[in-house]
């Protein structure tokens, strides 16, 4: 996809909570005796006073900051998460107004697994790309929530980023083209007052991940009319290191 105007990114931003969990904690109280520890030593998890909301805020603030782009040219806000506070209330406005939003911004939540907030910033990309603004935040931002004993619960942990969205000239990065590439891959789905996510193992890895990442690059790379190869400088330093 395309956009009429050239855009770029003016500002990125990312906030972990400094909060950890080991791994092998999880493991005592819920792993079966003797079976093999997960490979991730440890993860991130919210304080006290923390959501999805307030990760998204701090990530919002350092991109912003960086941009140097002012809130009041900003027209729209994409919020990415499927682990929100509110059952039935935006995040994204509550996001927009403690940046100091003027009341016109268009502000929604978006919702799609792990693909959330590459959606928000494709639809930034779109606003400013259509002309309908001059500059578009895209958030996204996810919280722990797995079922005990899951396997997420080993390595999902908690985090956000943002990006901020203006014009080609002066941006830090520009977006040629983005491509979206996506099916009815049922591998990781809530169910209404169910208290955690289902997560279909068997579709995670092979029709999941590796199937629409490896869709969508290759039609990325035919589009731009690119081919994977290795750079010759990191030919020329494996060379050296054989020889």
């Amino acid at each position: 996809m395309k956009t009429n105007c050239p855009v770029g990114i003016w500002g990125h931003g990312a906030y972990v909570p400094r909060f950890r969990i080991r791994t092998s904690d999880i493991t005592e109280v819920w792993r079966p005796k003797g079976s093999a520890s997960p490979p991730v030593m440890q993860k991130s998890v919210l304080g006290h006073d923390e959501d999805t909301i307030t990760m998204a805020i701090e990530a919002a603030r350092t991109a912003m900051g960086r941009s140097e782009i002012s809130m009041s040219k900003v027209g729209g806000l994409w919020l990415g998460t499927e682990s929100k506070p509110y059952e039935v209330k935006p995040s994204a406005t509550l996001v927009a107004a403690a940046l100091g939003a003027k009341g016109e911004i268009l502000a929604a939540d978006v919702e799609f697994a792990c693909k959330a907030g590459s959606i928000a910033m494709q639809a930034a990309v779109a606003g400013v790309g259509s002309g309908m603004m001059e500059a578009a935040l895209a958030i996204g931002v996810d919280a722990a929530q797995s079922r005990p004993g899951d396997v997420l619960e080993y390595t999902a942990g908690c985090g956000a980023s943002a990006m901020v969205i203006g014009p080609a000239e002066g941006a830090i990065a520009v977006i040629d083209e983005s491509l979206s590439y996506g099916t009815n891959t049922p591998d990781f789905f809530r169910r209404e007052g169910a208290a955690y996510p289902q997560h279909g193992g068997r579709f995670t890895e092979e029709p999941g991940y590796f199937h629409h990442t490896l869709a969508a690059s290759r039609l990325m790379l035919e589009r731009l009319g690119q081919a994977p190869q290795i750079s010759p400088t990191r030919s020329s330093t494996n060379r050296s290191r054989n020889s």
